[in-house]
Order: structure tokens, then sequence, then C-alpha cells
């Protein structure tokens, strides 16, 4: 994005958006009035960076308890019914009814009557499948922020019950 404002600006590789903003506009004169002290330009594309770059929010201490993860991103794999698979409108209306924090859903899945194997991937409510040449056994994988994996296991199991 910064080359949209000066196209000789080097690239630039950061960590929590850290960068030093004189390097990537050096060369490009400011309007008067534009310009803060140390001369960064405000306006546009570099204001936005001005106030992004800061990494101000506190820290915790960690909690040995706790499981060592930087990321509240859990995932889940969900036994598939090899013996009685679920049909596709029902597995679909199952992911779709979720009111936890699922993010989305992936696996290979082989689907009656034929035994035919997908792709499927289900992201924002929305199910996209694909013929897939998969030969193994058929998985799905849940994706999301805090889940509640044992609620989520147990719905899952009732799930398959009433197939």
């Amino acid at each position: 994005m910064v080359r949209k404002q000066n196209n000789k600006a080097n690239l630039a590789y950061t960590t929590h958006s850290r960068v030093e903003l004189e390097p990537l506009f050096h060369g490009m004169e400011p309007n008067p009035g534009d310009a803060v002290p140390g001369g960064r330009f405000v306006r546009g594309f570099a204001s936005s960076i001005v106030k992004k770059t800061a990494h101000e929010h506190e820290h915790r201490p960690h909690d040995p308890a706790e499981p060592r993860s930087y990321s509240r991103v859990r995932t889940l794999s969900l036994p598939w019914p090899e013996s009685h698979p679920p049909a596709r409108d029902r597995l679909e209306k199952f992911l779709q009814q979720r009111r936890d924090r699922s993010l989305r859903a992936k696996g290979y899945i082989a689907l009656p009557p034929a035994g035919q194997t997908y792709l499927l991937q289900y992201a924002g409510k929305r199910m996209y499948w694909e013929p897939a040449d998969f030969n193994g056994p058929s998985y799905l994988i849940v994706i999301g922020i805090d889940l509640d994996e044992e609620r989520l296991l147990q719905e899952w199991n009732v799930f398959c019950q009433t197939i």
C-alpha cells in the first residue's frame, strides 16, 4: 500500500505493524500543514499507519495452569460416522445452526448413497462442496474461537445418533 503513495519505497518487514515511516516516505514532500513533528504525513494512508502502529493493549501474566497457547483459536476433529454418514443437507443444517464461536469447518466427506468423496469448506454460514479423489477415511474439523469443545462433541454425538 505504501507503493501507491511512493513507488520508490523499499519493502519493510515488520511484526505488530511496527515500522519506521521515514524511509517509506523518503523523497516525498508534504504539503504545508500535512506534516507532524518528525516529518510524518498525517492525511490519507500515512495517518492510518500512524494510528495503527502502536501495540496498545495490556498483557496479563501467563497462568501456568492454562494451556500454553498464544491464540484463542481452537480446532476440534469430529469423529465421522462411517457406518451411517449424514446426508449432505442434514450436515449443512447442523453446521449452520451452530450458535457458538465456530469460524469454519473443513474436511473430506464421503456422502451417501454412492459414497462420493467431497472436500467440504464452510465459513461465514456458506458451504462449499468440491468433488475430491481423497481415498482416506472421512473427517470433519471445526475451527473457532474459544470453542466449547466438550459441548460441541456432545452435540455432534447426539446429531450422529439421530441419523
